[in-house]
């Protein structure tokens, strides 16, 4: 007789009536007396039971009309009655079926005796279902306590002990034998098991974003994220999730993840101390190389308390009140001015060697707010009632100082003058601060600013008018064939041994030249290319060159060297006069600036 019930247990090649006959009587939860009885016949299977005459077992010791008729009512509950015809199957047929889907019999016999319902609405169904097969009364409760089942977390054998007044021992055994018990059976868990794989595919979860999506499936009667471990470990359910301290947050994850959940956190402080913030896909790129997985990034950071979402996309994280290199800068540059719009913030921001990267404006701005404290109004970033000025060191205190006494916008010569000859500062950390310096702004070729700090209409204009005036730079041919290039020297050019040259002397002069002074002295040699001329420093110091005074440079194609003289305006004056009329004409070159 086949069964009509239709199940998701039955393997492959096997009906419900061959898992039914399958069956070891001691599961069809008969009266003792009947299951002994059918032992002593050597009966195990209840293939072996339904093909037997009934009336042979009124003449079994011990074996009355009461154990019939109970044996019988099961039977029909499994549709099946003695005296059915089973033929091709067999004892080994049995034992084969329980070695490789012992669950599934069990599943079957549990659903036709009514052990379980073939399907419940809910995972909180089937816990409470599966407890009560489990356990019964008191029982119940303390193992469902313990494992934390009946609505509060899992508790410690001791707890439940002392509120049962029994020992943590015997609490042990009670739910130590449900487990087995459970482990035996077949459970109805497809709820269960289909909870925790969603769970491990969104894993990794904060503690209390995992409790909001199981409420979501379970809604008022859902059970804390801790019991849905025990459950997937007492009813034996595969699983991968875990529970994972980092910090002082508990998330919900899966074995094995690479990056772990710590060094993602580790990374995330180690980079928002290096610039402040963290953009997903370059943590992603960072730790894996693999941008499919930049959603479990967003969920691993999602979970830390101390994140910090700077845009609504949550691309953008950083750290909850951390001072780092970011907000150091910012801090900075309000020091020195009360009020800065976003993009000029921005742009002090990137001036910065220490700073990996910056942020665009938009999340700059949320970082100003969110991390600084600061009032963001209009596109402009405000100090706070509570703003504390960063203390600026010895070098930039000496450009606020200079900007203040002098005013600013103003040409580097002025600050050089100001910062360098009175204030006595170095030379190399003087040309360093002002280009990486985040409260000076670079707003010209060789015109810097207070970041923060007004620009009188018509000031930039007027300050490279002054810089083209003086700083003057001609070219030209000489009566001896000569390519003659003089220009006059400021302290960046003399410091650094380099100078840009025009276009036309670049394309003649490309290469690289022994020089020799005016007085014949060989002195090294010096390399012209695309970007100019360098190798001139110790050349310029041998000959005692200051600034304002002019060079001049003598190219002979003729000997390939270049001959170097250092002087005053004369040097202009001479080459001019000495200059080849039957040659394109000297030049005088104003249009090119050595910041350029």
């Amino acid at each position: 007789m086949s069964t009509a019930l239709s199940l998701p247990l039955g393997p492959a090649g096997f009906t419900n009536l061959d898992l039914l006959l399958s069956v070891d009587v001691d599961e069809l939860q008969l009266p003792p007396r009947a299951v002994n009885a059918f032992h002593n016949e050597g009966i195990r299977f209840v293939g072996q039971l339904v093909q037997d005459n009934p009336e042979r077992f009124l003449r079994i010791p011990n074996f009355g009309r009461t154990s019939l008729t109970k044996t019988q009512e099961v039977l029909s509950r499994l549709d099946l009655v003695f005296g059915t015809d089973v033929r091709g199957w067999t004892i080994q047929k049995a034992n084969l079926i329980r070695e490789g889907h012992l669950k599934a019999v069990r599943g079957i016999v549990a659903v036709k005796l009514g052990v379980f319902e073939r399907q419940y609405p809910t995972a909180r169904d089937e816990v409470e279902a599966i407890l009560a097969a489990l356990l019964d009364g008191r029982n119940r409760d303390i193992a469902g306590k313990f494992w934390g089942l009946l609505g509060d977390k899992p508790r410690t054998l001791e707890s439940v002990g002392q509120e049962y007044g029994m020992t943590r021992e015997r609490v042990r055994q009670i739910t130590t034998r449900a487990e087995d018990a459970g482990r035996a059976m077949w459970l109805p868990t497809a709820h269960c098991e289909r909870l925790i794989k969603k769970m491990e595919r969104v894993s990794p979860l904060g503690l209390e974003v995992a409790q909001d999506l199981l409420k979501q499936d379970l809604g008022d009667r859902t059970f804390p994220v801790e019991s849905l471990l025990n459950v997937a470990n007492v009813f034996d359910i595969p699983s991968e999730l875990q529970l994972v301290k980092e910090g002082i947050a508990t998330f919900m994850d899966v074995k094995g993840r690479s990056p772990s959940l710590h060094e993602i956190a580790v990374d995330f402080r180690r980079a928002t101390s290096r610039s402040g913030c963290v953009n997903i896909d370059r943590t992603c790129l960072r730790l894996t190389q693999d941008l499919e997985k930049r959603d479990e990034i967003r969920q691993a950071l999602n979970g830390l308390p101390e994140t910090v979402w700077l845009d609504r996309e949550h691309n953008w994280a950083s750290l909850k009140a951390e001072r780092n290199r970011l907000s150091n800068t910012i801090r900075k540059v309000l020091t020195v001015t009360s009020t800065v719009h976003i993009s000029e913030l921005r742009q002090a921001a990137l001036r910065s060697h220490r700073l990996a990267f910056v942020p665009p404006q938009a999340v700059l701005s949320s970082f100003a707010e969110k991390i600084c404290e600061l009032p963001v109004i209009e596109c402009s970033v405000h100090r706070s009632a509570k703003f504390s000025p960063a203390p600026l060191g010895e070098i930039e205190t000496a450009f606020h100082d200079c900007f203040q006494a002098k005013g600013s916008p103003l040409r580097r010569e002025e600050i050089e003058s100001y910062c360098i000859d009175e204030r006595g500062i170095n030379d190399n950390s003087f040309y360093m601060y002002l280009s990486y310096s985040p409260i000076i702004g670079k707003i010209a070729p060789g015109i810097y600013g207070l970041v923060g700090a007004p620009v009188p209409p018509g000031m930039i204009e007027e300050l490279a008018t002054t810089r083209k005036k003086t700083a003057r730079s001609e070219h030209g041919w000489d009566g001896q064939g000569r390519l003659w290039f003089a220009t006059r020297l400021n302290r960046l050019g003399i410091k650094m041994g380099m100078f840009y040259l025009p276009a036309f002397v670049i394309d003649l002069v490309s290469g690289t030249w022994p020089v020799r002074l005016a007085d014949g002295t060989k002195s090294g040699q010096i390399e012209a290319n695309a970007q100019g001329i360098a190798g001139l420093r110790d050349i310029l110091a041998l000959s005692g060159a200051d600034i304002e005074d002019v060079m001049l440079l003598r190219f002979d194609f003729g000997h390939n060297t270049v001959e170097v003289e250092v002087g005053d305006d004369e040097l202009f004056d001479q080459s001019h006069e000495l200059a080849d009329p039957q040659k394109a004409g000297s030049f005088a070159e104003s249009d090119f600036d050595e910041d350029e």
